[in-house]
């Protein structure tokens, strides 16, 4: 039982320091979707644009 407690802790650890160090700010994000298919919602997307087809916004943090 110990390892796995060890481990639960290890793993809390590291989701912690993604979320406080995240990869990348700011990010452009940039999708051309094939025809017909519709985005109905884009989490954590801001600044959303929908052309047709091409789909561009920011993702504010990206994490690992």
């Amino acid at each position: 039982m110990t390892a796995e407690g060890e481990e639960l802790v290890d793993l809390f650890a590291k989701k912690m320091l993604n979320l406080a160090n995240p990869i990348a700010r700011n990010v452009g994000l940039e999708v051309t979707n094939a025809p017909g298919l519709q985005f109905s919602k884009l989490y954590g997307a801001n600044n959303i644009s929908v052309v047709e087809d091409h789909i561009t916004a920011t993702v504010p943090d990206l994490l690992a």
